[in-house]
């Protein structure tokens, strides 16, 4: 519970089992303790499906086709 209640203070998330959760509501009186939570991150499902954004495609082509160029760049840097 003290987890829980440093999370709701600080806004912070907090992690049970393999899942990530953000407390939004957090009170104590005198032995009850309760709690709600919102799960951010389920790590039962191992992918996300995103669709597709026909906006974002010019972006995405722009950095793929500067990629060799920023890995020789890098390259030259490290001195190799």
């Amino acid at each position: 519970m003290a987890r829980v209640a440093v999370a709701y203070r600080e806004r912070k998330q907090v992690r049970f089992g393999e899942n990530l959760f953000f407390v939004d509501s957090f009170e104590a009186r005198d032995d009850r303790v309760s709690f709600m939570t919102r799960m951010l991150y389920n790590k039962d499902r191992p992918y996300t499906m995103t669709p597709a954004n026909p906006w974002l495609l010019p972006a995405v082509e722009a950095v793929a086709g500067e990629g060799e160029r920023i890995f020789a760049q890098q390259m030259r840097k490290a001195g190799l």
